[in-house]
């Protein structure tokens, strides 16, 4: 056996403590550290290598607390801290609940698909594009998986019904089920031989079928669908007891452990009346306040009111002429003498699922008030009672069967320790899902990695047909997960029996291949074929001779889970690699507004080399002296040229220019401006006035 050691059990996976910077690589690290953990618990042999959970909470005293060969159960008592491993261990968990099975297949394929999307990615293929190519691979190899399942449903001659034949929905629902008894046992005895040795094995194959013919037997397909709406095995009640006898048993009815019982009551009743009493409580309460009483004699007068309370109450019950009276409250020795006395069998402090049931099996009704006569509806029937006690045993076992035929049952467990108790109860648990889901879907699929042999040949097959018109990326991610399933359960169990798996592995394909090739159109197991991992050299035998089946739900959850995980880790991967897009916009801004300042940088200089000419000169008009006639034509001229009609345009997109470039400027530099353009506006008037400006004046008006 192999135990947990404390870095086993304690698994932390850091980014830091991965050499990979790659989230795919992260995500593929993680999975391979879970797998390590349960990969004995797949393949030959397997039951030979369960593993022993210590409680390491007291570092002083290190005891065994659980042993284990189950992948599930061993999970969940890992400590996982990365955000991904807690995703995959919630996807397990939910896995476990529904289906009972399908751990170790679930994280096969999650590590094959998070590295074939390691190299895609890696070759820039689009996340996207993966995600929606695998959910279309999905819905495949669901249809294809179908087709080669085996239908459990069969007639009283044991010969197979036909669903598709059947083509009104109401005859389908009102079909009673009745399953091909041999491959139920079959499908119990693949289930079981990697959690227990082959006497272990055939013991529970006899109780769990038996106890599933119990609960689903004979019922129409629309009455197990609606079976109280209950996922679970819940009618089926599993106690362990100590015992070096190492057997297990079944029995019709409800049988349950209960303290030590009044030293005169009766240990068997047959043919009588029982009361289920719900929140009860036939004793005196122990505590009183204060308050209720000062004196003695009105606390001894308060404690005979209420023992009158509760003596009437038990009056009501034993005029009732019931014959075992089971409540979920406390009787105290006084009521318990009486119940004695009236040879009533009195049950105290049995736990509330127990009453339950106690309630569907007799067909009685919960009381809640004694206080007044008790109906007669309220009463159901017990056919036979029975209290064993054992000097071995620290509690009783009580045996109670109803008169009425009912869907209730016990699987009572013979074992040494509380560990091998605790052990043989999961097992049978999982048992009893995997048998519920073959009662609903009426569907087994062929087990020993044949089915994933078929969908990676047939995932190949259209790829290549014409008919499809895939593109090359999504072809490369068809080869991709059929590369992906043909090295999950396959490649593992051939590892596992010891073979040289890329010779056993390419005789494999090359006989799937042959086997599907010939015949297209028929959809038989007798075309798939697994390895016999029991003999040497290599042999591939039909699963049917070798009896190895697993649950259709299982196959399709296991795949889906592992497709959807994924998907969400494709996701989140696209998210970490992708840009920052508010960085990058923001640099593209500040880009923009560094190439416009240079671009104004370059302009405020070009207009300060230009502004020479149109730099205003003193006219001397107005001086009073006398100007030589040649001089005077010339500084008119270079006054018109100055107060063009070209000129002052320009003139004013320079200004405006300069008032953009300089948005800041102060109020005093903006007053200084606005005296220039008066002084300009007055300077104007003046030419105007001697006549010296006699062209267009519209820009001024």
């Amino acid at each position: 056996m192999n135990t947990f050691s404390p870095h086993q059990q304690d698994v932390v996976v850091d980014h830091h403590q991965l050499a990979s910077p790659s989230f795919i690589r992260i995500v593929e690290s993680i999975v391979q550290q879970l797998f390590d953990q349960v990969s004995d618990c797949f393949g030959p042999n397997a039951n030979a290598r369960a593993k022993i959970i210590v409680d390491l909470s007291s570092s002083a005293h290190k005891q065994a607390k659980y042993v284990s060969s189950e992948g599930s159960f061993i999970l969940q008592h890992l400590s996982v801290r990365h955000p991904v491993g807690v995703m995959i261990m919630k996807a397990l968990k939910q896995l476990h609940v529904g289906c009972g099975d399908g751990t170790i297949s679930f994280l096969k394929i999650l590590l094959e698909l998070t590295r074939g999307v390691h190299e895609l990615v890696m070759n820039s293929v689009e996340p996207l594009v993966i995600g929606e190519v695998l959910m279309k691979i999905e819905k495949f190899c669901v249809n294809e998986m179908k087709k080669f399942g085996f239908n459990l449903l069969v007639n009283e001659k044991n010969e197979q019904i036909d669903l598709s034949s059947i083509k009104n929905n109401k005859d389908i629902l009102s079909l009673k089920i009745r399953l091909h008894s041999e491959k139920a046992r079959e499908l119990l005895k693949t289930f079981l031989s990697t959690k227990l040795n082959d006497k272990e094995t055939q013991l529970f194959m006899d109780v769990c079928t038996e106890a599933s013919s119990t609960l689903y037997e004979n019922l129409t397909i629309h009455e197990m669908k609606n079976l109280q709406q209950n996922p679970n095995f819940h009618n089926i009640h599993v106690i362990a007891l100590t015992s070096l006898s190492g057997k297990a048993e079944y029995f019709k009815g409800l049988a349950f452990e209960h303290g030590l019982q009044h030293p005169y009551m009766l240990r068997q009743h047959e043919n009588c009346k029982i009361i289920v009493l719900s929140d009860i409580p036939l004793e005196l309460i122990k505590e009183k306040k204060k308050n209720e009483f000062r004196t003695a004699e009105e606390r001894l007068q308060l404690l005979r009111n209420e023992r009158a309370k509760i003596d009437q109450q038990i009056n009501h019950i034993i005029k009732s002429g019931v014959g075992v009276v089971v409540s979920n409250d406390a009787i105290d020795d006084i009521s318990l003498d009486r119940f004695c006395k009236s040879g009533i069998i009195a049950l105290r402090h049995v736990r509330q699922d127990i009453c339950d049931k106690l309630c569907e099996l007799t067909s009685s009704t919960k009381v809640y008030s004694c206080e007044q006569e008790i109906k007669e509806e309220y009463l159901g029937s017990v056919s036979t009672i029975k209290i064993h006690e054992d000097h071995r045993q620290t509690e009783s076992t009580v045996y109670i069967q109803g008169k009425t035929e009912s869907r209730i049952g016990t699987i009572i467990v013979h074992a040494a320790n509380v560990i091998i108790q605790h052990r043989y109860i999961r097992i049978i648990k999982g048992a009893l899902k995997i048998l519920r889901n073959s009662y609903e879907d009426c569907l087994i699929a062929p087990g020993g990695g044949c089915l994933e042999m078929m969908l990676g040949y047939r995932i190949r097959e259209m790829c290549c047909s014409t008919n499809t018109k895939l593109t090359p990326t999504e072809q490369c991610i068809y080869e991709m997960f059929a590369n992906a399933l043909e090295s999950s359960i396959p490649a593992t169990l051939c590892e596992k029996s010891g073979f040289n798996v890329n010779l056993v592995m390419r005789q494999w394909k090359l006989l799937t291949q042959q086997s599907l090739s010939t015949t297209k159109n028929t959809f038989t197991t007798t075309q798939l074929h697994t390895l016999n991992c029991l003999k040497y050299p290599v042999e591939f035998v039909e699963p049917v001779q070798l009896g190895i089946w697993d649950s259709m739900r299982v196959k399709i959850q296991s795949l889906h889970q592992a497709i959807e995980l994924t998907c969400s880790l494709i996701k989140i991967n696209s998210i970490l690699t992708s840009p920052d897009l508010k960085k990058e916009s923001q640099d593209k801004l500040n880009q923009t507004l560094n190439q416009l300042m240079m671009e104004q940088q370059e302009a405020s200089n070009t207009t300060k080399n230009d502004q020479w000419k149109y730099q205003r000169y003193h006219s001397g008009l107005n001086s009073g002296g006398k100007l030589d006639p040649k001089k005077k034509q010339d500084i008119i001229k270079r006054e018109e040229r100055f107060y063009s009609k070209e000129m002052t345009k320009h003139r004013r997109m320079l200004e405006m220019n300069q008032l953009i470039m300089e948005p800041g400027s102060n109020t005093a530099h903006t007053r200084e401006q606005e005296l220039e353009f008066h002084a300009r506006k007055e300077h104007e008037r003046k030419l105007r006035e001697k006549g010296l400006l006699g062209y267009d004046l519209e820009p001024f008006q």
